[in-house]
Order: C-alpha cells, then sequence, then structure tokens
C-alpha cells in the first residue's frame, strides 16, 4: 500500500514507483492487480512490472470477493482512528498522520498484506466456479 504524492499518476510516473519500491513492497508476488485505471496499466507500467519479474492484472470490474484492498482500508483507518488528535488538525498534519498510518499498517501487518496478495488466485477461482455469485472472501 501506497500514499502517493498530490498530482496526477501517469503510467511513466507509476512505473518510477514500480521501479523503485516493487522490491520492498511485493518482490515474492506473482501478479499484481489493479483496478482499470490506464496508467496502472500502460506500456510504461507494463515495462516495469516485466522488469521486475511480475505480471500486471486487472481486477473485474463490481467484483468485491476480488477486492482485498477493503481489508488494507481497515486496516488504516483504525490506526487513523487511533491516533486521531483530541483537536482539529492542519491538512499538513494530517497528511504526516496518514503517511506514518501507512508506514505503521506497512510495517506491522506485512503478514496480513502478503496474505491478501497471495490469496488473490483462489479468489479468482472461487469466483469463477461459483459463476460470479458471492464467495467465502
Amino acid at each position: 500500500m501506497a500514499f502517493l504524492p498530490a498530482g496526477r499518476i501517469s503510467g511513466a510516473s507509476h512505473a518510477k514507483l514500480v521501479r523503485r519500491f516493487y522490491r520492498q513492497w511485493a518482490a515474492s508476488s506473482q501478479a499484481v492487480f489493479h483496478d482499470g485505471e490506464k496508467a496502472l496499466h500502460s506500456p510504461p507500467a507494463r515495462a516495469a512490472y516485466k522488469a521486475a519479474g511480475t505480471k500486471c492484472e486487472k481486477l473485474p470490474p463490481y467484483s468485491p470477493d476480488l477486492n482485498p484492498i477493503e481489508n488494507v482500508w481497515s486496516l488504516l483507518d483504525a490506526r487513523l482512528s487511533a491516533t486521531r488528535p483530541g483537536g482539529w488538525e492542519r491538512e499538513k498534519e494530517f497528511r504526516a498522520r496518514v503517511r506514518n498510518a501507512v508506514s505503521w499498517v506497512n510495517a506491522n501487518h506485512s503478514a496480513a498484506l502478503a496474505k491478501m496478495v497471495s490469496s488473490m488466485p483462489r479468489r479468482m477461482r472461487a469466483v469463477v466456479e461459483a459463476k460470479g455469485a458471492m464467495t467465502p472472501y
């Protein structure tokens, strides 16, 4: 999970992130799954994933069983709630708190994050076997 700087992501900027951070984020993953954002599946991004030795796949639209990011949002939300200040906070402080929460989730839940990624092939098989109906995920 990454907290990206402000601005619009492009294929080139995503490829740069993949080249810089992929090994620490998900080096043991056989594939990375993204939604339909064009920049994430652009030729530069695909080339960066290929150079890193993995595939970049698209998540099917409207498939909650294939959307483990919701579990990650839950972890992040819990950390943000636990670190919420007693009063108002400025945007700069909030952004720093979000960055710290992302780092905390990555450091303290790496096994859970890896399990979410590694479960994707099983999730996909379950959805296909259920012909799109609900699954245990």
